[in-house]
């Protein structure tokens, strides 16, 4: 009788694991599906900035994630800086950027893996996060329309 328990037990408790499995993988297909359609957990995503400021002006960026420093980059007119990286398993990577030019400065977020960069960006097609930097402020790229759009100003307070 003991051992018929034991079993009925071991039965019971490797059953439950493997609903809890597929719980936890019906939760994550779900939360992956939410957003455009990947191959994969880990959708690679490119990050490119192009200076379009005015007057021949340099612009500094400095790139950082919380993993990752990119460094500090000087782009001429018309040049551009990108990375390619991976969405973490979690849904939370971001990225974000120093910007300077003449008396401006700013820290900007460049991508976040949340609305509304996931739908303008593209996620899951082309992956691409294309920023401009321009006089009147930081232009992002809207694949919907296939135009640039203002996105942040300039901080003022300068």
């Amino acid at each position: 009788m003991k051992n018929s328990n034991h079993k009925k037990s071991s039965c019971i408790i490797a059953s439950l694991a493997i609903q809890l499995l597929l719980l936890i993988l019906t939760l994550c297909q779900n939360k992956v599906n939410s957003q455009p359609p990947t191959n994969s957990f880990n959708p690679k995503v490119t990050v490119d900035i192009r200076n379009a400021l005015p007057w021949d002006e340099l612009l500094t960026i400095h790139c950082r994630s919380k993993d990752d420093d990119l460094g500090e980059q000087i782009l001429k007119p018309s040049e551009h800086f990108n990375w390619t990286f991976g969405i973490n398993i979690m849904q939370t990577t971001l990225f974000y950027c120093d910007m300077s030019w003449s008396k401006y400065h700013g820290r900007f977020d460049v991508f976040r893996s949340e609305p509304p960069f996931l739908e303008l960006c593209d996620v899951g097609g082309c992956n691409i996060t294309k920023w401009e930097p321009r006089g009147n402020g930081i232009y992002l790229y809207d694949r919907r329309h296939l135009a640039f759009f203002p996105y942040y100003q300039w901080p003022t307070n300068m």
